[in-house]
């Protein structure tokens, strides 16, 4: 039993160790995701900040656009939502599986 879990072990190694020469980045997200381990407060924590802090570059961006071209809540609106879309897209990056590659 100990002989297999030292052989599953040297297996992951060598297998890692092929990820990092083919995808060097594997190696640091590997890195990132350790740090923290699977803390369910970190993870919502960074979630939120994440939406909300999209929404206020999208807020703002909004604000200096209707400033700037006297047109009262029509770019806050949009840019306010193009905010929150992409508040969820950087919450879509946070949770999906390294493995899943778009083409």
């Amino acid at each position: 039993m100990n002989q297999e879990k030292n052989q599953l072990d040297a297996f992951d190694q060598k297998l890692n160790g092929f990820e990092d020469r083919l995808n060097p980045r594997s190696s640091k997200k590997r890195e990132k995701k350790t740090e923290y381990g699977n803390n369910p407060w970190f993870f919502a924590c960074r979630a939120g900040v994440e939406v909300v802090s999209a929404f206020i570059v999208g807020l703002v961006i909004g604000y200096g656009l209707d400033y700037w071209l006297s047109t009262k809540p029509v770019f806050i609106l949009i840019f306010s939502v193009l905010g929150m879309i992409a508040g969820i897209f950087n919450i879509w990056h946070l949770v999906k599986p390294n493995d899943i590659r778009l083409k």
